[in-house]
Parts: C-alpha cells; sequence; structure tokens
C-alpha cells in the first residue's frame, strides 16, 4: 500500500492512492478551505474501515440492511500535539421488518438486532485494522443504533 503527497500551495496538498487523488488542507492554520485536514481524513479512515467491515459481515449473514450511515466525531486537546481525546462512532440502521406476523415480528427483530450488533462489535474488536492501529492511543466509543433506538454502547479493544 502506498500513497504519495505532492504540496499544491500555501498549506494545500494533493493526495494520490492508486488511481485517486484527494486534498488536504488546514484552514485551522491559515491555509484555504480546499479539502478536509488531516485529522477529518483520519476519522474517514476509520469509518470506512469499519463501515465496510460492517457491511461485508452483514451480507454474509444474510441481513437485509434498509439504510446505514455512519457518523464520527472527535475533539482536539488543546496542548500540541492536539491529538483526539476520544472518538465517537455512530452507526445508524435501518432495517426493513418485512412481512411477518406479529407473533414472529419480535423474535426475527431481536435476532436481526444482536447479528447486526454483533458485525459492529466484531469489527470494534477484532477486524478494522484503521481503528485497531489507532485505539492503543485514542480510546473509541461506539454506538449501534437500530430504527432509531440505540441498541448497544461500548468501547472499541482490540488485542495485541
Amino acid at each position: 500500500m502506498k500513497t504519495s503527497l505532492v504540496w499544491k500551495s500555501g498549506l494545500t496538498f494533493e493526495a494520490k492512492s492508486r488511481q485517486h487523488t484527494y486534498l488536504l488542507s488546514s484552514p485551522e492554520f491559515g491555509g484555504a478551505d480546499e479539502g478536509a485536514c488531516p485529522k477529518e481524513h483520519l476519522l474517514a479512515a476509520i469509518s470506512g474501515c469499519t463501515g465496510i467491515d460492517v457491511l461485508i459481515a452483514l451480507k454474509k449473514r444474510s441481513i437485509d440492511v434498509k439504510s446505514f450511515s455512519l457518523k464520527s466525531q472527535a475533539e482536539s486537546g488543546v496542548v500540541y500535539p492536539k491529538t483526539f481525546q476520544q472518538i465517537e462512532l455512530i452507526y445508524e440502521f435501518e432495517i426493513e421488518k418485512g412481512n411477518l406476523s406479529n407473533t414472529e415480528q419480535p423474535r426475527v427483530i431481536e435476532t436481526v438486532v444482536e447479528t447486526v450488533v454483533d458485525c459492529v462489535h466484531q469489527s470494534m474488536s477484532k477486524t478494522c485494522a484503521v481503528a485497531a492501529i489507532v485505539a492503543p492511543a485514542v480510546k473509541i466509543f461506539y454506538s449501534v443504533v437500530i430504527n432509531r433506538e440505540i441498541e448497544f454502547r461500548d468501547e472499541a479493544h482490540f488485542s495485541q
């Protein structure tokens, strides 16, 4: 895996990964706001890594996801190097209830919820490489929201 970075002007760089290019910028320090800052790219990388993990795991388990979004946020410290104090990930799913009878719904929905939570937990404890790289330095907390209800909250823990 390789990337390259070329300074464009001011505090803006063009990064290239394979055939993909994207801008990094730092408006916080007076640069033009031409791209996300490096720490925003890090949050996006964690989100992208775990999002891909979770969707692959749900597909393998035949869970039909109607929609999925992942929000991330982090607060930077005030003392240099101004590292993240903690990271919060919020996984939001809409799961189709389907054409189930009223007697089948609670049992099936409970099983689906358990499966979704397990897929997220596996990503945040075993398979998300980007989170595994970051977690020893910064606590990563995550919540699973299914059909607008919080189902689970935990901290990422990776065995070394």
